[in-house]
């Protein structure tokens, strides 16, 4: 398991956004868990995942934007391309007038 720093939200403070990948809601929980990152395999303990139990690490939860769109190609379960884009939109990398939108 990696040492990475971990978040340590509470359930009052957290996002009301969904899951970065599947766009899920969020659940958070009152103790840590040891979960793997759906884009690096890597295992790191969090308080949250989406209701499907994906989970991803603050590293790649925080890629630019043409990592971020590589690397959920390469991951993803998701066959319709239009709710694939419509994820990454969705993602804070992702600028609405930014070159990444036309990649």
């Amino acid at each position: 398991m990696t040492d990475e720093t971990t978040s340590t939200t509470s359930v009052a403070d957290a996002p009301a956004a969904g899951y970065l990948m599947c766009n899920a809601d969020l659940v958070y929980r009152e103790e840590q868990t040891t979960l793997p990152c759906a884009l690096c395999s890597e295992e790191f303990s969090s308080l949250a995942s989406c209701a499907n139990g994906h989970f991803v690490c603050d590293r790649r939860h925080s890629l630019g934007a043409l990592e971020l769109n590589q690397r959920y190609r390469t991951t993803t379960d998701a066959t319709d391309p239009v709710d694939m884009a419509l994820q990454l939109m969705r993602q804070p990398a992702v600028k609405m007038h930014g070159p990444e939108t036309t990649t």
